[in-house]
Order: C-alpha cells, then sequence, then structure tokens
C-alpha cells in the first residue's frame, strides 16, 4: 500500500545519496542495495552474484577492502570524496586511493575498472548527469509517490532514488557514472 511505504521501506544508513561508502565483492548469494538495483533503469541488469556491502562510509573501507583484496576476491569500491563538505579529511581519501594503487591527491574525482570516487558526492553527480531541473522535478513526483514530507528524507531512502533514477531513465536521461560502474563490476565477474 502506498500509504505505508515510508513506514515499510526500507532506509537503510549509508545507502542514501551523500552518504556512500560501499564494497562491492563476489559472493554465494546475491544481496544488493538500492543503488545497484537502479540499473535495471539504464538496461543494465546485474545477474551476478554479488554483494553490496554498505561499510559504515569511507572511514571503514579500507579495512574490509584490504581483506577481500588479500582473499583475491574481486572487489569494487565507491565512495564520496566529500569535497567542500565540512569535517571532510583528504586523508580518508588518501588511504583509499594507496589501497587502490592510485596516486595520492585530495578530492579525487575517478571511474576505474576496480573502483570509483565523486568529488563531491556520487548523489551530486548522478544529478548532474540526469539533469538538476529533470532531477528535482522527479525527485518530487518520487517524494510525493512515497508520501515523505520533504526532498532531504526522500533523499535519503533507496526506494525513492531509485524510482527517480527509473524514470529518467524513462526519459532518456540516464547516468553515464552508473553505468560505468555496473559494467566495472560486471567485469570483475569470473
Amino acid at each position: 500500500d502506498r500509504a505505508m511505504a515510508p513506514a515499510f521501506t526500507p532506509t537503510i544508513p549509508r545507502t542514501g545519496f551523500g552518504q556512500f561508502g560501499e564494497i562491492v565483492c563476489e559472493s554465494p548469494r546475491p544481496v544488493a542495495s538500492a543503488e545497484f538495483r537502479q540499473g535495471e533503469a539504464v538496461g543494465l541488469i546485474l545477474s551476478l552474484e554479488i554483494s553490496v556491502i554498505p561499510a559504515g562510509g569511507k572511514r571503514s573501507l579500507d579495512r574490509p577492502a584490504a581483506i577481500f583484496k588479500g582473499l583475491n576476491i574481486p572487489t569494487y569500491i565507491i565512495w564520496d570524496s566529500d569535497s567542500g563538505k565540512n569535517g571532510a579529511k583528504p586523508e580518508d581519501n588518501h588511504r583509499l586511493l594507496r589501497l587502490c594503487e592510485q596516486e595520492v591527491e585530495n578530492w579525487p574525482n575517478l571511474l576505474t575498472p576496480h573502483f570509483a570516487c565523486f568529488k563531491e558526492n556520487f548523489g551530486s553527480t548522478v544529478s548532474d548527469e540526469i539533469g538538476e531541473e529533470l532531477w528535482n522535478e522527479l525527485l518530487i513526483e518520487s517524494r510525493d509517490h512515497f508520501e515523505y514530507p520533504d526532498n532531504d528524507s526522500a533523499k535519503k531512502n533507496p526506494a525513492v532514488v531509485e524510482l527517480v533514477v527509473r524514470k529518467a531513465a524513462d526519459c532518456g536521461a540516464a547516468s553515464q557514472s552508473l553505468s560505468t560502474i555496473l559494467t566495472n563490476i560486471q567485469a570483475l565477474a569470473p
């Protein structure tokens, strides 16, 4: 029931846009967060058996990523560089870039075969790629569909964001970054 959506649609900490820090790795059973289910909206359905592991933000990404890499488990790391955000520490980005065997820079913005990081955050990148006007229009529509009181609350719910991305793709405005990430993840599959 649509009226019950806010109460029963899972809001998963660390999977809403703006709080992005996840590890994708091969797994015996499929588990996915909303960001990766959104791949259906851009025509990239993940039929692979993968796990998407919310790591609690980029400050917690290095340890599990190092373990998976050490065990030769195909791993794709995604984080926000948080440029311009209060309290953001470039050292967090330095640590992750070293783990990914990259040159250190303060606010990286990179899409590679094994990791992705966004200068500000993944949500603003997707919004820019879809087009701010269309993004805002679809966010309001999706927010109202799920009966959220404001955009900030709605953006934290993966189901709302997924609906926005699906509708944008239906309008021909897919996110190239999301498509690239999904293609890179698919390429990691054995």
